[in-house]
């Protein structure tokens, strides 16, 4: 049964034929994905291709392998994130490493970005799936893509801006609170003093920040969601980068 999943079901996925596809960022769901399975075989899969494609491949995948398995089965990833002429078998070492920081996390699991990299620290981002997909992308990135527009080039009245330095600064600000285990409000609203809506600015605008706000503050006293909104964070950051 899972060599016949590993050969049919990952080929339907890839091709966009998967019905209730997760959707992330702008990744395609009713099409041919830009993915290129390297290996299948077993019960181990190894997929390059498009970092967001990816991330939704995956998360199909998990839902297909749980279904079929009935909840009986465990199935755990590791996703890395590297530039175009990295090495294939360096990418492969790096993701190995990723996949079993997600199998110690008591199985069922998925391990996010590079360990061990000037931006992300090895652990940081490892989560149970349903964490991951629940907390993370459909409840912090959906808020987060509420309240902000990250182009300065298509200005959206009814969001506040957030630049690629804003951002910075509260990935720096939590990752310190996630590894120190210190909450430091006043740095969450010495930073949120930087982009307050002026008082011209519309009644949506300034209900948007009062309602950022409340939410750092409070994801800031709890220590799974000051983890959540850090690869939350990190994950808008790479879903924004310019191309290059």
């Amino acid at each position: 049964i899972l060599s016949m999943f590993f050969k049919s079901d990952i080929n339907r996925i890839c091709q966009g034929v998967q019905q209730n596809s997760f959707i992330f960022g702008d990744a395609r769901t009713d099409q041919e994905k830009n993915l290129v399975i390297v290996y299948s075989g077993g019960d181990d899969v190894f997929i390059v291709g498009a970092w967001n494609e990816i991330i939704a491949f995956a998360v199909d995948l998990y839902n297909s392998f749980t279904k079929l398995g009935q909840g009986k089965l465990t199935f755990s990833a590791g996703i890395g994130m590297f530039k175009h002429e990295f090495p294939i078998y360096q990418m492969a070492h790096i993701t190995g490493i990723l996949e079993n920081m997600a199998k110690s996390n008591g199985k069922d699991s998925i391990a996010l970005f590079a360990p061990n990299n000037e931006e992300n620290n090895a652990g940081e981002h490892v989560y149970k799936w349903d964490r991951f997909i629940n907390n993370v992308c459909n409840q912090k990135i959906s808020i987060l893509n509420k309240w902000f527009y990250y182009d300065d080039k298509q200005v959206q009245k009814d969001k506040l801006y957030a630049g690629t330095s804003f951002i910075y600064k509260l990935i720096n600000l939590y990752r310190s609170m996630v590894e120190d285990d210190k909450i430091n409000l006043a740095r969450i609203a010495y930073t949120l003093a930087g982009i307050e809506p002026s008082q011209q600015a519309s009644d949506i605008v300034k209900s948007k920040y009062r309602d950022l706000k409340d939410k750092l503050y409070h994801w800031a006293i709890n220590e799974d969601d000051r983890k959540e909104f850090l690869t939350a964070l990190t994950l808008i950051v790479y879903l924004n980068r310019e191309e290059g």
